[in-house]
């Protein structure tokens, strides 16, 4: 059995600790996890909540990749609709050097008003845009992409969308073509448990099989696991 561990940094006001001290402790639960045998640590991204989540999960994956050696490092989720693709692939393409290509990318299509209204992008749109994120990270790193581009070829993609309003995204046959070049090499399997959403109450702890009833989601070539969004 593989265990991965879900980290969001949530600071509630009513037991509030110094953000860097929560921050540098979480660094070192990632190495002690690592130590310990743990296969995978996730980092999530919301933004405007009173108990500070974790607003840039790249970033703070990048600092737990200085500080490891061989657990995978995923995001869960980035909310693509809020960031441009370019900033995706660069930012990931970083991790995955720092990290010697360890990198799992979940992406997803985000659900709060306040937060696309911060980042003026359109909600109505998300799907979409999430949609295009993908084929457009799969243009970025190729020959012709940015550059350093990331170790592993294909960086692994891991879609997740918010219930079953995003279900039309897995069942168009032109985003399947889209995404058939972009197999998933990933041995990481905690993606194969709980939705994302729900992983806050799995306590972190994100191992076991498919489930695909509350959400709809796909790694890059849509295998019988399926993460879900967050």
């Amino acid at each position: 059995m593989k265990v991965g561990l879900y980290f969001d940094l949530r600071n509630p006001p009513q037991w509030r600790q110094s953000p860097s001290r929560l921050y540098g402790f979480t660094l070192e639960a990632c190495q002690e996890a690592e130590r310990l045998g743990a296969s995978s640590a996730w980092f999530s991204e919301h933004h405007l909540f009173e108990d500070d989540y974790l607003c840039a999960p790249l970033t703070f994956a990048a600092a737990v990749a200085a500080r490891t050696r061989s657990i995978r490092l995923g995001t869960a989720i980035v909310i693509a609709p809020l960031h441009h693709p370019a900033e995706i692939a660069e930012q990931s393409a970083v991790v995955d050097l720092v990290s010697d290509g360890r990198l799992d990318l979940g992406l997803g299509a985000g659900y709060r008003v306040p937060e696309f209204a911060l980042f003026d992008a359109p909600m109505s749109a998300r799907y979409g845009r999430t949609d295009g994120t993908v084929r457009r990270l799969r243009e970025l790193w190729g020959k012709d992409g940015i550059r350093p581009g990331p170790i592993q070829d294909p960086l692994p993609i891991w879609l997740g969308y918010q219930g079953p309003k995003g279900a039309p995204s897995r069942s168009r046959s032109s985003f399947r073509q889209a995404l058939s070049a972009a197999s998933c090499t990933t041995s990481s399997a905690s993606w194969r448990s709980c939705s994302m959403l729900n992983a806050k109450v799995a306590a972190g702890v994100i191992q076991g099989r498919s489930r695909s009833s509350n959400a709809i989601g796909s790694p890059a070539r849509a295998p019988a696991t399926s993460p879900t969004s967050a």
